[in-house]
């Protein structure tokens, strides 16, 4: 039996780092038992793989919020942009998303490209989605929505 190896002392350090960074500390266990599939609440029980993954998405999350986009055209930029905004405002509207802090658009950019990678028309992060994808993004929020305020 093949068993994978527990995640390394500098892999421990470095989540807690980037974890630090962006604020997450108070919501460790809950990032950990996310990355682990429910398996664990522990940094420890992590194996590599799922530190490794761990580190690669706290680090592009770190990017997202530092980083400055690239330069598009005028209309894409503004046109892309909005239809972000009216996609965090509908999740607002049904709860996936909270707060005004930049800790809580951190978070909240986490929640909602993991709802889309997960549950979305299109299984990409909101950074990657085209102008096309915005859009149906948006149309299934507004169609969530809908179907909450039916009820």
């Amino acid at each position: 039996m093949i068993t994978e190896k527990y995640i390394s002392a500098p892999q421990i350090k470095m989540i807690h780092v980037l974890l630090g960074k962006l604020g997450f500390m108070g919501r460790k266990s809950e990032i950990i038992c996310d990355v682990s599939h429910g398996r664990t609440t522990h940094c420890n029980e992590l194996t590599r793989t799922e530190a490794s993954y761990l580190i690669k998405l706290l680090e592009e999350k770190i990017a997202a919020v530092t980083a400055r986009q690239p330069r598009a055209t005028q209309s894409q930029t503004d046109g892309k942009t909005e239809l972000i905004n009216q996609i965090y405002s509908a999740a607002w509207e049904f709860g996936i998303i909270y707060g005004n802090t930049i800790e809580d658009r951190v978070i909240n950019l986490y929640l909602i490209n993991k709802f889309c990678l997960e549950r979305g028309t299109v299984k990409k992060k909101l950074s990657q989605m085209t102008y096309v994808e915005l859009k149906k993004t948006l149309q299934q929020f507004k169609a969530i929505n809908r179907h909450k305020s039916n009820k």
